[in-house]
């Protein structure tokens, strides 16, 4: 379980490191990078824009872990649309 909280806040705190200065667009340009990388959508997917978050490609092997490091990135992509709250896998 604490590996678990381990991945999300890392991954949160590299989300954060990403987007901060970006605009809108940037922040779900690199939204659907990450995603893309992490959950295997896109096999050709370039990790160069997403630098220290192109770490987290590791948890591509483990379901549960890709949930994990995903979390923060998907409440950033509900942020950005105006949504209260997210369905992950939905």
């Amino acid at each position: 379980m604490l590996l678990l909280r381990c991945i999300s806040m890392a991954s949160a705190s590299v989300m954060t490191e990403e987007v901060t200065g970006k605009t809108m667009q940037q922040a779900r340009e690199l939204y659907q990078q990450f995603i893309g990388l992490v959950f295997g959508q896109d096999e050709t997917a370039e990790a160069t824009d997403l630098k220290e978050a192109a770490v987290l490609f590791a948890v591509r092997q483990f379901p549960s872990r890709r949930n994990c490091a995903a979390l923060a990135w998907h409440t950033l992509a509900a942020a950005l649309d105006g949504r209260a709250s997210t369905t992950v896998g939905g």
